[in-house]
């Protein structure tokens, strides 16, 4: 199959399965990755802004006017911080009024705005839009390679982070960033009780790798891959089962993972090295 080819089947999987109401740009073919990137990216915020605004939850205008308004970066920190503990707390009471359902695919936006939950690439995705109404320098955490929060850089230069789908903000002051093999790291090796002793820190267009990781797992289930079942529990296989079932002939002909590592090669890169997988170790069957 040639590589156009390829592109225009991802295309179609990724606006039928995974986002709504987005076309397939003409000439998608034609894209480069990285155009690509930008683009899933772009439809996924502009979803989780649609879904937050059906939900009812909306940026709190008020305190972006004071934000700007105000000329203290330590006090621009403090309403900033203000701003995203209102927006968890908004988050968690829509939560508790709903149904418990099991979340564990709620990566994405058709499959959130279906069943009114989200898991934690769901979550992240919902606060990067929430969170670029402030315009602050935003990222995205990955405890190596399966559990994802956002980390936002307030005013006063403070790491600050949001893990909406455990309902917890926190300030990352009393931790360092280190380079490991080449990439930007939270070092949390003086973290007792914490799983894994480095967090790599990513552009938030890597959010699109954990959907497609997600989506690659679920696809392996569906397909009846018995590997892909381990640590999962009936409900979960179920609730995988029933997504391939449902969006089975939008799937390209090709794995989810190849286009995942096409798309994000550095991160491919990252997962291979001996000290990521040994974080990976740390952190398996691990419940976040």
């Amino acid at each position: 199959m040639d590589i156009n080819h390829r592109k225009e089947e991802f295309a179609k999987f990724w606006t039928n399965a995974i986002v709504f109401e987005e076309k397939i740009p003409a000439n998608f073919g034609l894209f480069s990755y990285r155009q690509i990137i930008e683009w899933c990216f772009k439809n996924l915020i502009i979803c989780s802004g649609k879904i937050l605004l059906k939900w009812g939850i909306e940026p709190d205008q008020e305190i972006i006017k004071k934000i700007n308004e105000e000329k203290d970066l330590q006090g621009k920190a403090f309403l900033e911080k203000l701003y995203i503990f209102n927006f968890q707390q908004k988050i968690t009471q829509f939560i508790m009024n709903q149904e418990r359902k099991n979340s564990k695919w709620n990566s994405w936006p058709t499959s959130i705005m279906e069943n009114s939950s989200f898991n934690c690439t769901g979550g992240t995705t919902l606060s990067i839009w929430m969170l670029s109404k402030l315009k602050l320098k935003s990222y995205i955490g990955i405890i190596p390679f399966s559990h994802v929060f956002n980390i936002v850089e307030l005013s006063n230069k403070e790491l600050f982070c949001l893990d909406l789908v455990n309902m917890r903000v926190y300030s990352m002051l009393d931790i360092e960033t280190i380079d490991v093999e080449g990439h930007q790291c939270l070092d949390l090796s003086k973290k007792p009780g914490h799983p894994s002793s480095i967090i790599p820190i990513f552009d938030t267009h890597c959010i699109t790798y954990m959907i497609l990781n997600n989506a690659s797992i679920a696809r392996s289930i569906g397909m009846g891959e018995k590997e892909s079942y381990a640590g999962l529990s009936g409900l979960d296989v179920y609730g995988a089962l029933s997504f391939y079932s449902e969006k089975r002939d939008f799937f390209p002909s090709y794995p989810i993972f190849e286009a995942r590592d096409e798309f994000f090669p550095e991160i491919k890169i990252l997962r291979e090295k001996e000290v990521f997988k040994e974080e990976m170790k740390k952190v398996n069957g691990f419940i976040f």
